[in-house]
């Protein structure tokens, strides 16, 4: 009995937040936080970073100043949520045999103002390098930062039916 203790010991902690749990995060952490800064900097012209630790609370600096996430504007919030996501899909791609390379951005400009705008566009130059992007916006001042470089795809719904143009 004492063996079989030991044994279910070993595999609680193997698999508890101090074992396995921990170890996975500290050996993702530096590429989650470079990805997580590489995309907030394109997206915010290298005013924001943000770093987790090994316990994944955020840090959230602003010219060096630390700032917190409730504090932000809702275009900041958006761009900083943005960025992490996009750095989680980068992890998730590192684990995978294959890789996507489609991207879904629903209205993602909503809360952003025109220099936010601005900097979305050029991280979808970024990500439209090795993915293929759709994009739906509502956004007039995104639609013609991009529309030179993008094909366009009009969905129209009258009396309940869809069709796309």
């Amino acid at each position: 009995a004492q063996k079989k203790y030991d044994v279910m010991r070993f595999w609680e902690h193997a698999f508890s937040e101090q074992g396995l749990v921990k170890y996975v995060i500290q050996h993702i952490l530096e590429y989650f936080n470079d990805r997580s800064n590489y995309y907030l900097s394109v997206l915010t012209k290298g005013n924001f970073s943000i770093s987790f630790d090994d316990l994944l609370d955020e840090t959230i600096k602003s010219k060096k100043h630390k700032i917190f996430f409730d504090a932000l504007s809702g275009g900041e919030k958006k761009k900083v949520s943005l960025a992490v996501m996009l750095a989680l899909n980068d992890l998730l791609i590192l684990s995978g045999k294959s890789r996507s390379n489609l991207v879904f951005f629903d209205e993602v400009a909503d809360s952003l103002d025109q220099e936010g705008v601005k900097g979305l566009c050029e991280l979808i130059k970024e990500i439209t390098k090795e993915k293929k992007l759709f994009l739906i916006t509502h956004n007039d001042y995104m639609s013609s930062l991009i529309e030179d470089e993008a094909d366009v795809l009009h969905v129209i719904k009258k009396k309940g039916v869809t069709s796309f143009k």
